[in-house]
């Protein structure tokens, strides 16, 4: 074969120093005649052998096995009992792992090998006989102690309460718990409960008043902590249930009593209702003087109680407050809030609501007002009839001083045609200046002088924004015109 070693020979022929493997001869001759190749194989002089170094098992740490191998003609094959393939074989728990070796000639070795923990397992045992529990919740007498066993030395001891030491003592009731770290940085914990645990409670349902003046209130205790059983008892009749009925509002007593003679006093509020008030009104007028139907209305807002609210309209007595008969009920009006309520298309009149709530609480509006203790009613007042007298034209500015500047006094043109009149002239804070029947634009003005018992007589007035009302009467309809007049001299 081309590069293989040729040797020449006549006789025989003797190879030194060859390594171990296979090997293949063919002897050609002067004729270049070949022999069969044959194959020799030459045995290594040392056994396969697999060396070990193990790695042990830490608290936080795995163990692992490097192999080397002596012996045998590389290359290794390396098969683990837990599948591994190379060499090295990381990550291992505590236990045995066996080793198939096999080199280039099929020699094999095999060997088992153990991964070992680093120390015993660190382990917190509570010395039972050691431990006191409180007799009630706000003691301070419990005791602890742990002991310790595997791991390493030294132990360190850190309590949840910031002890340090195996035992501790004078604790509250509760929960405690050690961390031990030992030598090698193993960490372990464990917790103890000193009893009872938890602080006696009520556990108490409340049902407030329903309605003002009602005696439906009720307590219903379901009382936990401390050591059972527990025992009612209620301080203001001595009684031992666990629920009282027909309670009026106020501060009820009740204490508690565990199996220890442990006790604890509550003090349990039953509310009064929240008294259904009335928080807005807006009324609006009736107008029929052009003879529609009547049109006023009443919107109310509501507070308090418990929604949702049904409102029933009637009409009252003005004197009394009493109803006098209940109004048809009215589609309500979806959009409104469910604490609001709308009634139209009234008379003037008066009316009063009656409001019901969830709970059947009922309460009239408007409440008897408390500043007369006279009742009240929703008054819906009438749109005033009276129209302006369109034939007068009122010139709305005088200058009572002769200088040109404007009329010397009020001018209303045409007021002559209307000899049945008043007028009436009022400051800007609405306070009557200036009263005259029979306004004639000739003697009977007004020119800026006071004559009203209002004020002082003949005093002038200063300048400045003053308003009118001029009644006139003809063919026995009154009609009223109203404005403002400057006057500035």
């Amino acid at each position: 074969d081309a590069g293989a070693p040729v040797i020449m020979a006549t006789d025989n022929i003797t190879l030194q120093n060859i390594s171990p493997g296979n090997h293949t001869v063919k002897i050609i001759d002067a004729n270049l005649c070949a022999t069969p190749p044959q194959t020799f194989s030459i045995l290594p002089t040392a056994p396969l052998v697999p060396l070990f170094t193990m790695t042990q098992v830490g608290c936080s740490t795995l163990g692992q096995l490097a192999t080397t191998v002596t012996g045998g003609l590389p290359p290794y094959n390396f098969s683990w009992s837990n599948g591994g393939t190379t060499p090295i074989l990381p990550n291992l728990a505590a236990g045995f792992y066996t080793l198939t070796l096999t080199d280039a000639l099929g020699c094999v070795a095999t060997s088992t090998q153990s991964v070992t923990q680093s120390a015993s397992p660190l382990i917190i045992t509570e010395i039972p006989g050691a431990h006191l529990n409180n007799i009630c919740f706000d003691d301070l007498n419990g005791i602890i102690s742990v002991t310790v066993t595997g791991g390493r030395s030294p132990y360190n001891y850190s309590w949840s309460n910031g002890a340090n030491t195996p035992s501790i003592s004078n604790l509250a009731s509760g929960n405690y718990t050690v961390t031990v770290t030992d030598g090698v940085s193993c960490v372990s914990s464990l917790t103890v409960s000193i009893l009872p645990t938890s602080q006696i409670s009520a556990g108490e349902i409340i049902s407030n008043l329903t309605c003002l003046g009602a005696i439906d209130g009720s307590i219903t205790l379901s009382p936990t902590g401390g050591t059972s059983p527990l025992s009612v008892f209620w301080l203001a009749d001595g009684s031992t249930v666990n629920t009282k009925t027909g309670l009026t509002n106020g501060i009820y007593q009740v204490r508690i009593t565990d199996a220890n003679s442990c006790f604890k006093v509550f003090n349990i509020p039953v509310l009064p209702a929240i008294p259904l008030t009335q928080l807005d009104t807006l009324i609006q007028k009736s107008d029929v003087c052009k003879g529609g139907l009547p049109n006023g209305s009443i919107k109310l807002t509501v507070g308090g109680g418990k929604p949702p609210y049904s409102f029933k309209w009637s009409i009252a007595d003005p004197s009394t407050g009493n109803i006098i008969t209940d109004l048809p009920p009215a589609p309500r009006n979806s959009l409104l809030p469910v604490n609001e309520d709308e009634i139209k298309d009234l008379p003037q009149g008066f009316y009063v609501v009656t409001v019901t709530d969830a709970n059947g609480c009922i309460t009239f509006l408007p409440s008897l007002d408390p500043l007369n203790a006279l009742p009240k009613t929703y008054q819906v007042l009438p749109v005033s009839c009276t129209l302006a007298n369109d034939k007068l034209k009122v010139d709305p500015l005088m200058s009572p001083n002769d200088d040109g500047q404007g009329n010397n006094f009020f001018n209303i043109n045409n007021i002559e045609n209307f000899p049945d009149n008043e007028v009436i002239i009022y400051n800007r804070w609405g306070m009557e200046v200036f009263t005259i029947k029979r306004y004639n634009n000739q003697d009977r003005v007004f020119r800026g002088v006071a004559n009203s018992a209002l004020t002082n007589k003949n005093q002038v007035l200063v300048d400045g924004v003053y308003y009118y009302t001029i009644r006139t009467v003809q063919d026995k309809i009154s009609r009223i015109n109203k404005g403002y007049v400057i006057m500035k001299r």
